[in-house]
């Protein structure tokens, strides 16, 4: 089985409309954005600016390697109901992309 390096950070802020549940970059990693909830707050042009955790691949990740991740990040915040609530029982459909 191979291992591939995944960062996992916190404290990420997007506009709702940019803030992808997955995502390719142009330099063909793939961000997974989850817990996405409001801050409360608005950019320039009126949209909802929301919070969110986010894994990175190298590679695009399969729906094993997102459970583990979201399940890592949920560890993290054990004390914290909100988000807990958020990743408890998340939807995995929201992740599966087909290839073009």
């Amino acid at each position: 089985m191979r291992r591939y390096a995944v960062q996992i950070t916190m404290g990420n802020y997007l506009p709702r409309s940019k803030a992808k549940p997955i995502e390719q970059l142009p330099n063909g990693e793939w961000v997974i954005r989850y817990a996405i909830r409001p801050t409360g707050g608005h950019d320039a042009f009126g949209e909802e600016i929301v919070t969110f955790g986010m894994s990175q691949y190298p590679t695009k990740p399969t729906l094993e390697q997102i459970r583990k991740s979201i399940q890592r990040y949920a560890m993290a915040f054990l004390d914290d109901s909100e988000i807990l609530s958020l990743v408890a029982n998340p939807d995995y459909s929201v992740y599966m992309v087909t290839d073009v």
